[in-house]
């Protein structure tokens, strides 16, 4: 069994499509699937009750004992419902007038969005309605609703595509960073967990292009 640890980011779009490959490939094995911030789940592979840890890097003061191998680049979007009356604005004329979500206080995201609001004076000038960054949360309350939500690219991707949600371009670069896969540097090669973490690296350069 492959005990793997799964953001957000990745849970909805990048993760599934490259478990399945596992499944089809390595029928002596199963994986077990875990959600959450990513702090529990980094806490959880020290234990040793994790074998990968997939999503944002975490703080480097996190970081002590553990690898991290770069995937790809994964950007915050200021997104809303496709026929949003705020698509046609700024974005930061937007966020003074509708209503906002932003991620949790312990998401890795949330100092980037932080870091934006203050940039543009928005910092005490908001509508704060919720704080998530759960797809099955905020995506509805998105597309039903003005509220505008910060969250990574990965979380909506498939929405995106489909042209149920649009985005506001934030016109900043500074809302990247990197995802890839956590593990602990006495990692047991040639294991279904390197096999998975083989594929993940293999499909991620389709995410690198796109």
């Amino acid at each position: 069994m492959v005990k793997v640890g799964v953001l957000p980011t990745v849970a909805s779009g990048f993760f599934p499509a490259v478990a399945l490959e596992f499944s089809e490939l390595r029928h002596d094995a199963r994986i077990a699937v875990i959600t959450g911030p990513n702090r529990y789940l980094i806490e959880r592979m020290r234990s040793g009750g994790l074998d990968l840890v997939v999503g944002r890097m975490a703080p480097a003061r996190e970081m002590t004992g553990l690898s991290f191998e770069y995937l790809y680049d994964e950007t915050v979007y200021l997104v809303a419902r496709k026929d949003h009356p705020g698509l046609s604005l700024s974005p930061v004329e937007a966020l003074r007038r509708y209503p906002i979500i932003l991620p949790n206080p312990g998401s890795i995201i949330r100092q980037q969005v932080m870091q934006y609001l203050i940039a543009s004076g928005l910092e005490d000038n908001l509508s704060v309605r919720f704080e998530t960054v759960a797809r099955p949360v905020g995506l509805p309350l998105v597309e039903r609703s003005d509220m505008l939500w910060f969250i990574s690219r990965g979380v909506v991707e498939r929405e995106l595509s489909e042209g149920r949600i649009a985005t506001l371009d934030l016109g900043v670069d500074y809302l990247a960073g990197a995802v890839g896969l956590t593990r602990k540097f006495d990692f047991t090669r040639d294991s279904p967990a390197d096999f998975l973490a083989s594929l993940l690296h293999r499909r991620a350069k389709g995410f690198s292009a796109r």
